[in-house]
């Protein structure tokens, strides 16, 4: 198969539009290398395999040319290797050099799918037949039918059709007025009507959002201030959408685990308060049932216990965002 035959079957668009969507999600994560593996199929197997790796390099090179893939052509980087390279590519992937697995021949689809799993910055958008992604791909199995174009099948795999066009709005302490809005599948930020980050770019595009208690928000190039604390949630929400990584809390937000004990705790910030669960119920260390913690106690490498000596073990990933929650709601705490 061709890439010109590859691209007239009916599975194609959609198998284009989901990598294409899973290179605009890193780029929106601020990920400056994204490496797009094919996995070899042998000798003599699989023509359908090489006829859509030659076919998706060279629609996603042109649609990011025309700005229907909102990509930086010099952050990617495609190779055809073998499962072998392929396991030691997988192993190195990391926040800032991320891989999508596009491309792979049935045979090894087993076996990539276990070096793929459980793996962070991982994705994988390639489908056989007898999966539930590779059914969706294949359609009906009727005729092919007509071709899509690359930029339509972009557009609906990113664009979050109950968020798109939604906006939140407000003035921030320097009387400027910010707006978030999704559009196109993408959070722009504007400051007083414009387009604006702030390193003073005009795209708008926002990649990350960092959040200080108790309500300034800032883009990925520290532009910004404070927001109302009523509209921390709509900010977070839609962030969300589109899938913007951001650390912001809220009334509402909980944390749970499990501590060293087995016992399941929770952390939630409620009317302002941070309240604290034990196997579901309100509890401290001093057995009182209000749940109300004023201190946090950290002590290294990850215990953490409240003002009565209530807690125990956290898990490590936890420790900031019990951290920022704690600042939220005026907690005192040493928590690094």
């Amino acid at each position: 198969m061709t890439a010109v035959t590859a691209r007239e079957q009916d599975w194609y668009p959609a198998f284009a539009g989901q990598t294409a969507a899973a290179i605009e999600n890193n780029e929106r994560k601020g990920c400056t290398n994204t490496t797009i593996l094919g996995i070899q199929a042998d000798t003599g197997k699989n023509p359908a395999t090489r006829g859509e790796w030659v076919a998706l390099q060279e629609d996603i090179q042109e649609g990011i040319a025309a700005g229907n893939v909102k990509a930086t052509w010099s952050n990617l980087e495609f190779r055809l290797v073998s499962v072998t390279k392929a396991e030691l590519i997988i192993k190195e992937s990391s926040r800032e050099s991320r891989v999508v697995i596009a491309s792979c021949p049935s045979q090894h689809f087993n076996t990539v799918m276990q070096l793929a799993q459980g793996k962070e910055y991982v994705d994988a958008t390639f489908g056989r037949e007898d999966d539930l992604a590779g059914k969706v791909m294949k359609g009906s199995g009727h005729a092919p039918q007509p071709v899509v174009s690359l930029e339509k099948s972009v557009s609906q795999m990113s664009m979050n059709p109950a968020t798109e066009g939604k906006s939140v709005s407000y003035d921030d302490h320097d009387g400027d007025n910010v707006s978030y809005t999704v559009e196109n599948g993408q959070l722009i930020q504007r400051v007083n009507g414009q387009k604006r980050l702030g390193n003073d770019s005009t795209t708008g595009i926002v990649t990350q959002l960092h959040f200080k208690p108790p309500r300034c928000i800032r883009d990925q190039f520290f532009g910004g201030g404070h927001a109302p604390k009523r509209l921390l949630k709509d900010i977070a929400k839609l962030a969300d959408s589109v899938n913007v990584p951001h650390n912001i809390v809220y009334d509402g937000c909980t944390i749970k685990f499990d501590d060293g004990d087995g016992d399941h705790i929770k952390f939630s910030l409620e009317g302002g308060e941070l309240i604290q669960y034990v196997n579901g119920k309100r509890m401290l260390g001093n057995g009182s049932t209000t749940g109300k913690i004023s201190h946090l106690q950290f002590y290294p490498p990850r215990t953490i216990r409240d003002q009565y000596g209530g807690g125990g073990l956290v898990p490590a990933r936890l420790l900031d965002d019990i951290k920022i929650m704690a600042e939220t709601a005026g907690v005192q705490h040493n928590i690094p």
